[in-house]
């Protein structure tokens, strides 16, 4: 049996999934998640995350050395896409571990988010629509071809706008007028009648909403708690979240502003609720290879 590991090179962690067909269905499982921080507020790729970076991917390959069939891919999202020395960098980890990593374009993450987010609906029709919040980039799919990919995200919304711990009300206020016109100015009227959440900010909040489920997959949160999570964030410093609320620390800086784009969403498409999707691009991307061509949507 072919087996695939997909490795993806997100702006705040590193992740990858072990996937497998047998017949007609596709059956994944993680194997490996590493808050690695890509972005230091300049717009290159450090020697030492790079030197990071390889020693990890090395790491996330070594169990399925003894499979034989396995067949790897290395993707990076906006973080590599916003780089200015990226090429620079992809060359260095191929000559180091001869895997090539292919920079996603924000139309192919977008695609791959709404594949992966909908993937295992019964019921899926274009009225879902797919809500990817990154650490560099947002993305929103409301169909396969509706693709936007909005360049600022939890990460980035944080360097630029939260600059005290607790965030002072008029940072948290900045960051939210500054997502609110980009998404004016991307989404315009584009709307849906239910949305799927997918990454770190949806399923951390699912974890403080739902805490004593372990399938978070397919739960539904509603804009109440949100809401309520949001101004707690506003309150609490980064290492209080760790401690009162079990926020990992490569999260809890970031968390805020995660719930103000979530909520900024929310809003523009006038919804009071969200189902929780564990999956994210690296699942989109290794469903997209049934199709023999990873490029859900390139136009």
């Amino acid at each position: 049996m072919k087996h695939y590991v997909i490795i993806e090179i997100g702006s705040n962690s590193t992740k990858a999934i072990r996937g497998w067909k047998d017949g007609s269905r596709w059956f994944a499982e993680p194997s490996g998640m590493t808050h690695l921080r890509l972005m230091d507020g300049t717009r290159r790729i450090s020697s030492a995350f790079t030197d990071e970076l390889i020693e990890l991917i090395a790491k996330l390959k070594a169990p399925f050395a003894q499979l034989d069939q396995v067949e790897y891919h290395m993707i990076a999202t906006a973080g590599f896409r916003g780089a200015e020395n990226a090429g620079e960098v992809c060359e260095t980890v191929f000559k180091a571990l001869g895997d090539r990593i292919r920079i996603l374009s924000g139309r192919e993450e977008a695609g791959l988010s709404y594949l992966a987010g909908t993937h295992d609906l019964k019921d899926v029709d274009h009225q879902y629509a797919v809500l990817d919040i990154g650490g560099a980039s947002t993305e929103l799919a409301f169909s396969p071809s509706d693709l936007i990919s909005i360049p600022l995200a939890a990460l980035q919304l944080t360097q630029q706008f939260i600059h005290h711990d607790p965030a002072e009300p008029r940072e948290v206020a900045a960051a939210e007028a500054c997502f609110l016109e980009l998404l004016q100015e991307l989404a315009g009227n584009i709307s849906c009648n239910r949305l799927i959440g997918i990454g770190g900010t949806v399923t951390n909040l699912a974890r403080l909403a739902f805490p004593s489920k372990e399938e978070l997959h397919g739960t539904v949160l509603k804009r109440l708690d949100i809401a309520h999570y949001k101004e707690l964030f506003g309150i609490l410093s980064t290492r209080e979240k760790q401690e009162s609320l079990g926020i990992h620390p490569g999260r809890a800086d970031i968390i805020l502003a995660g719930a103000v784009i979530l909520l900024s969403v929310l809003d523009h498409c006038r919804l009071d609720e969200l189902r929780v999707s564990d999956r994210g691009v690296r699942y989109g991307y290794l469903y997209s290879l049934e199709q023999n061509e990873p490029d859900i949507d390139s136009r």
